[in-house]
């Protein structure tokens, strides 16, 4: 386990964290339940998948995609958006169409 301090960029806040694993749910949808469990082992410890948020932030956001679910701080919707999008990409993981929609309009709020 390993604890410090984190900028929750969802919310905003500086908030204490103790960091203990990630869930693969959301990915395990996408098409990880396909990957070798190398495979599975190096997202979850790809250090562009993780992201350090409250501990609250991360219960309500759980394994919920963008089709469901949103940070609280809308002027991070658009980097939420483009780092779900390349994830995505990178891992040949699969968007949904409802999921397609959301990050359209999150990534239509980019600066241009």
């Amino acid at each position: 386990m390993l604890s410090g301090v984190l900028h929750d960029p969802h919310t905003g806040k500086v908030l204490p964290h103790v960091h203990r694993r990630a869930p693969l749910g959301a990915a395990w949808r996408g098409g990880a339940y396909d990957w070798t469990p190398q495979r599975r082992l190096e997202y979850a410890n790809d250090l562009d998948v993780l992201l350090a948020v409250g501990t609250r932030t991360n219960c309500d956001k759980g394994s919920k995609t963008a089709a469901t679910w949103r940070p609280p701080r809308r002027a991070y919707g658009c980097e939420c958006a483009r780092r779900y999008t390349g994830i995505k990409d990178e891992y040949g993981l699969s968007v949904t169409a409802p999921e397609k929609l959301v990050l359209q309009d999150l990534l239509a709020t980019c600066p241009q």
